[in-house]
């Protein structure tokens, strides 16, 4: 059964579009320039596609579960083990940072997740989560069967502040129309476009301005933290 679940939730990873594989690598960008780039040794928790590694693979180790998806990142080149995220397989104080993109929400434990988050940051390490907000509860949540509950800001930050996090600052995330790929409103707003066209400098300022001025995504909740 194990085998046959690995399999389906493998296809459901990696077999997605051209077009959401490039949103996503280009948002990996992103993220790396806005908040990783300081950091030279960074761990992705629940790496699924990867796009966060692949942003930087110099710097960046992925984890996830699912040795399917695991030997296929592998065969294209990138540093991706598997583990599990109640016990990580690496030494205390190992990374500068840890990226942890919906994950949480698949989780019975969160609490042992973060302690081993924590465990494994250096001293002023730095954590960044997201997660699906209690919005998403009307919007096709459970739709996801291996979803077990989404987080409200209070919520995650009380479960970061119990591990012993510092420092921290929950939000929504960028505007949905900011992450539209070409299959979503007309393609009009899709950042591969903008990346695609009009090069590097133009699709940063695009993403900045939409994070600063945009609407927020309340169906996404980032927590930042510092060890």
């Amino acid at each position: 059964m194990e085998d046959k679940y690995n399999r389906y939730y493998a296809h459901c990873i990696i077999d997605v579009s051209k077009s959401m594989i490039e949103e996503e690598n280009s948002y990996g960008k992103f993220l790396w320039a806005r908040k990783f780039n300081d950091y030279k040794n960074v761990l992705d928790v629940g790496c699924g596609r990867s796009w966060f590694v692949r942003a930087r693979p110099q710097n960046c180790v992925g984890l996830d579960s699912n040795p399917i998806i695991v030997n296929h990142y592998q065969n294209e080149g990138l540093n991706i083990i598997q583990g599990f995220a109640y016990e990580l397989p690496f030494t205390d104080n190992h990374f500068d940072a840890i990226f942890c993109n919906y994950l949480l929400e698949h989780l019975s434990q969160p609490e042992k997740s973060l302690e081993e988050f924590y465990r494994v940051l250096k001293p002023n390490g730095y954590l960044y989560i997201s997660v699906p907000s209690s919005y998403m509860l009307t919007k096709g949540f459970f739709d996801d069967w291996t979803h077990i509950k989404p987080y409200s800001k209070i919520g995650i930050k009380m479960l970061a502040e119990m591990i012993g996090f510092v420092r921290i600052q929950t939000r929504y995330d960028i505007c949905k129309l900011a992450h539209a790929n070409e299959q979503h409103y007309g393609g009009l707003f899709a950042t591969t476009r903008i990346h695609r066209y009009f090069g590097w400098k133009a699709w940063y300022s695009y993403l900045r301005l939409v994070e600063i001025f945009g609407p927020k995504n309340r169906n996404m909740i980032i927590l930042e933290a510092w060890k």
